[in-house]
């Protein structure tokens, strides 16, 4: 059983409502060592890599940072020695790179923009960078925070139902 330290304590408020649902032996089968690639903002593209690997047991096998600067190149080097990992990473690319990497990882999910969704429609996707054409915003769905967190795994397990 899982206690709590206080109605405020936020991170007992996300275990409490995450570990339910990441728990249950068809979500987790699913999860555990799904190749994942991910197209945003460097700090972005290293933190959603890096929680995904840790906490969920995710695999990324392309990283799109699309921004590249020598602060990103260090914390890329600690996310590869870190993880142990060798994922493609792609920096400063074009759209043909971007297919072309996805065409050869064959990612079973996808976070970016629509440019990156447009490749691969059938594989499940999570729009976190911009542009975006193909879907309307009207709320503040934020990726940051604790409310992030809560919705970030919403996004990955209702993307994760649509695969067989």
């Amino acid at each position: 059983s899982i206690e709590f330290e206080s109605p405020f304590d936020e991170s007992g408020r996300i275990r409490e409502k995450v570990f339910p649902r990441l728990s249950r032996v068809s979500m987790a089968r699913k999860i555990k060592g799904l190749p994942v690639a991910i197209f945003a903002e460097g700090s972005v593209v290293l933190s959603l890599a890096s929680f995904f690997y840790e906490y969920l047991g995710l695999e990324p096998v392309i990283l799109g940072l699309k921004t590249y600067t020598s602060g990103i190149e260090e914390l890329v080097k600690e996310f590869l020695q870190t993880t142990g990992l060798n994922p493609l990473i792609l920096t400063n690319y074009d759209l043909y790179s971007v297919q072309q990497a996805l065409a050869k990882h064959e990612p079973e999910l996808i976070l970016g923009s629509s440019l990156e969704k447009g490749f691969q429609p059938a594989t499940p996707f999570i729009n976190i960078s911009y542009p975006v054409w193909d879907k309307v915003i009207l709320t503040e769905r934020p990726f940051l925070g604790y409310q992030g967190i809560l919705t970030l795994i919403e996004e990955l397990l209702n993307a994760i139902l649509k695969l067989p």
